[in-house]
């Protein structure tokens, strides 16, 4: 048994292995290169490894025949962590490289070459384009003449994104844990403070409750929305709404967020107004997220909506799934193609605003076959602190 507490189960992992390479068999695919440079956007890496990225990037190449890894460490060492058991693996192939060393650059590349040509491997997948770097990729490609590449990020993204039971109670647990540092922001907050002071100190929560990568940002300002999260640590005033979202990777690697505006006097008519059309708009797209939607023209639909009233449209993501990554497919954008579908974990946080006003919250929805459900219990709006 691992000795790390917040392993995926095993019997998850080959229900994951299980589910990727009857899609891999059904196109004729005979392995996967996977690739991880990031702990918050660990991809089908993490997916399928349970292994999370620190510092230095991972791969693997990923086949019915099991999983090979390659990435830093000492030679003839590991390349995993030493208290971390990983399902199915049958190599470790380290190579003392990092990225800043760029003579070392074919190293690792390499030896996942040589793998490749002693398995036999001739149509090989490639997972997440902006995960794979150019040193792979133009290696491999150059040097497996007699092998096919094709893009197979279509195969994890689906898998991704509609969740197990086993996932699902992740992902519950996870939004349990945002509600819970949610509760705290009210004590934390008054006038005087500033904004690092606030994020400090729910970073500090948010790890004594085992969440391993964390991603929150506080901006206060008054009734014009001014610039996106500052992060230039302004002192908050008694006249400002403070604007705080909450994004924490949870044990088992699972993502979720919440987001609220807190003020410290009766908010203006004008943030009245937007709150009760912020609120509206995320029922709206709650009702219209069944299965089947098409996340673009859900985009296309709350935006006709926002403009309507005045506000501008949202001009990046008014939604998006979570997964091991902290913004996964499907996005709600323009050119989001995957089609909803229940059992999806999804991040609502369209923002409400125009020159003269800016609200906006965050909560974490599932998708069920009469509309989405709203899962965080943390009160929505504006949080007024007496």
């Amino acid at each position: 048994m691992s000795k790390y507490p917040y392993a995926i189960a095993q019997t998850e992992m080959k229900r994951r292995h299980q589910a990727t390479l009857a899609e891999m068999d059904a196109k004729g695919i005979d392995c996967l290169i996977l690739q991880s440079n990031s702990g918050g956007l660990g991809g089908a890496m993490k997916y399928l490894t349970d292994l999370s990225v620190s510092q230095y990037s991972i791969q693997a190449i990923f086949s019915k025949e099991g999983i090979s890894l390659f990435g830093h460490g000492a030679l003839n060492g590991a390349v995993k962590p030493p208290y971390l058991e990983i399902e199915n693996i049958i190599e470790e192939i380290p190579q003392p490289y990092i990225i800043s060393m760029t003579y070392g650059d074919n190293w690792i590349p390499t030896e996942m070459a040589v793998s490749i040509k002693k398995k036999g491997f001739k149509k090989i997948g490639l997972v997440g384009m902006g995960y794979i770097t150019a040193n792979v990729y133009k290696y491999l490609t150059e040097n497996l003449p007699n092998c096919e590449f094709v893009n197979a990020s279509d195969i994890t993204d689906h898998l991704r994104a509609v969740k197990s039971d086993y996932e699902m109670e992740l992902f519950l647990n996870s939004v349990n844990i945002h509600d819970k540092i949610a509760a705290a922001i009210p004590s934390l907050l008054r006038p005087g403070r500033t904004e690092m002071q606030i994020i400090t100190d729910l970073n500090y929560l948010a790890q004594s409750l085992d969440c391993p990568e964390t991603n929150i940002m506080v901006r206060s300002y008054q009734n014009k929305p001014g610039s996106n999260y500052s992060g230039y640590n302004k002192i908050i005033e008694k006249d400002d709404y403070v604007s705080i979202l909450v994004e924490l990777c949870c044990p088992f690697y699972a993502w979720g967020e919440v987001a609220r505006i807190y003020s410290f006097k009766e908010p203006g008519q004008n943030m009245k107004d937007a709150r009760d059309y912020g609120m509206y708009i995320h029922d709206y797209m709650a009702e219209i997220c069944i299965p089947g939607a098409i996340p673009g023209d859900i985009c296309a639909k709350f935006n006709e909506k926002l403009t309507v009233k005045g506000y501008y449209p949202e001009p990046r993501l008014g939604a998006h799934s979570q997964s091991c990554d902290i913004v996964d497919r499907p996005a709600f954008n323009a050119g989001e193609t995957m089609p909803l579908e229940e059992n999806m974990f999804l991040a609502f946080h369209a923002s409400v605003y125009n020159e003269d006003v800016s609200f906006s919250n965050c909560d974490n929805y599932v998708v069920r076959s009469h509309g989405s459900i709203r899962l965080n219990k943390t009160p929505r709006g504006i949080i007024v602190i007496d």
